[in-house]
């Protein structure tokens, strides 16, 4: 699993609606620098998720059998949306 292969399927699919959570909340996500933002179809406020982050993932976590094997937080403490992480690695678009 490469992350730059990964990030670069990850900007080939930019603003894509269709991806959808396990919970079916579909969400679109945009790709700025070295993180993307991730925006639900619910109204919320955007989610952060950054390049180290899925570095994170497929290094600690792969492969990936349920969203509940993700951390909830990520090295830096932050808020980790971990169902958005899980529904694009599990797309067959990303990997």
């Amino acid at each position: 699993m490469n992350i730059e292969k990964i990030w670069n399927k990850l900007v080939e699919n930019e603003n894509v609606r269709f991806f959808t959570t396990v919970e079916k909340i579909g969400f679109t996500y945009k790709v700025s620098g070295d993180r993307i933002e991730i925006y639900p179809d619910t109204g919320v406020d955007y989610k952060t998720v950054y390049k180290d982050d899925f570095a994170e993932v497929i290094t600690k976590y792969w492969p990936l059998k349920r969203v509940r094997d993700l951390p909830e937080r990520n090295i830096g403490g932050r808020y980790f949306p971990r169902s958005y992480v899980y529904a694009l690695l599990k797309d067959s678009r990303i990997i």
